[in-house]
């Protein structure tokens, strides 16, 4: 069902690109904190696995002719009907060392939120879905795709530019719950994807990468960086410590500040008077034109198909 992100790469950039990656910069880092709440005990790296593993389990459903199926609230697709895949396979998708994700993936099992299918590979069961903490999960889910729509708007985003019209018309949103949040899960990992390959780097400090820029930029009028070439100087920068980055992110301190120092002598991160900033040279370095139109792409492509399984959009 998804569409191709050809469909949308080839356009040129709009003059608020900058302002519209903001606006979804924001929103990952939202997502994130929803990801890492509840079965997740704030731990990204185990959060980043579990969903992936939850992703590829149903990318039938989300990408196929089933994508109304099992789409409200409620509506879980049973056991059966989600692929296993393999531990390897998933280590070559996420870009993380084998060992990593077989370890993860062991404790998971442990705690009941994966299942083993020996000879054929790992799922998330329903039951990891049932639970309450999942479900408020979802509607905060939902919430935040909400916001990013409404900030897309007020920052004067083409919606016409969708080009795909709705299949069933609005739908109220707890009917679509669980289409929608398929279909984020599958954004979320392409932008993961989209950010280690800028970056030449693992997934985890890619996303830590764009949550330091995102908290270095926040404060700012996001109309007085909008075009695609307005980088914002290291001057207007606010820096963020390594604690506080720590507590936002709910990274072990002392995790976050081997990868701040890594993160350092790569030139990705620079120490300042009150923290660390991402310097303009490493954010221009990160997120050059070809990146801002993929990442531009990919985003139209995940409105559509939102706007396809009748999540409201403006008009």
């Amino acid at each position: 069902m998804n569409l191709a992100a050809g469909t949308f790469a080839g356009r040129d950039l709009p003059q608020n690109a900058r302002a519209v990656l903001r606006a979804d910069n924001d929103f990952l880092i939202r997502k994130i904190d929803v990801i890492c709440g509840g079965l997740m005990n704030g731990d990204f790296q185990r959060a980043f696995i579990w969903g992936a593993i939850s992703v590829f389990n149903v990318r039938h459903l989300t990408e196929g002719a089933d994508t109304f199926k099992y789409a409200a609230l409620f509506d879980f697709p049973p056991d059966e009907e989600r692929i296993p895949i393999r531990i390897r396979k998933l280590a070559q998708v996420v870009r993380l060392p084998y060992e990593t994700v077989r370890r993860q993936a062991l404790l998971l099992e442990r705690d009941g939120l994966c299942v083993r299918v020996p000879g054929k590979g790992i799922f998330v069961p329903t039951a990891s879905f049932q639970q309450p903490s999942n479900i408020e999960g979802v509607r905060q889910m939902i919430a935040a795709v909400q916001r990013l729509i409404a900030d897309l708007k007020r920052l004067g985003f083409d919606f016409a530019d969708l080009a795909r019209s709705p299949r069933i018309g609005q739908s109220d949103p707890s009917s679509i719950a669980r289409a929608v949040v398929r279909l984020n899960a599958s954004y979320t990992l392409d932008v993961v994807e989209m950010l280690r390959a800028a970056h030449d780097d693992d997934p985890v400090e890619a996303v830590i990468f764009t949550a330091i820029v995102t908290e270095n930029t926040r404060h700012l009028p996001t109309a007085d960086f909008a075009a695609p070439d307005a980088l914002v100087p290291d001057a207007l920068r606010r820096p963020v410590s390594a604690l506080a980055a720590s507590a936002s992110l709910n990274i072990p301190y002392e995790t976050l500040r081997r990868m701040f120092a890594r993160m350092v002598r790569a030139g990705r991160l620079a120490r300042v008077k009150d923290g660390f900033i991402v310097p303009q040279s490493a954010q221009r370095r990160a997120e050059d034109d070809d990146v801002l139109r993929l990442r531009h792409a990919r985003l139209l492509r995940f409105l559509a198909d939102l706007q396809y399984i009748g999540m409201p959009m403006p008009g």
